[in-house]
């Protein structure tokens, strides 16, 4: 469950992506971000990830 203090994200309760996700290869980025192509590695599927540069201040 999301835990929400005000407006801020407790991200603690999150489980670690990279135990289901690997990152295959990266297939774009912008301002923002890069997006990547990754693997479940429980169940074989594949999709496309945006992971946000934190350094990016610009309102989205």
């Amino acid at each position: 469950m999301l835990s929400l203090t005000g407006k801020t994200i407790i991200f603690d309760t999150f489980p670690d992506p990279s135990d289901t996700w690997e990152i295959i290869e990266t297939i774009g980025k912008g301002t923002y971000g890069k997006v990547f192509k990754v693997l479940n590695k429980k169940n074989g599927s594949k999709a496309a990830v945006k992971i946000l540069d934190p350094r990016a201040h610009h309102a989205v």
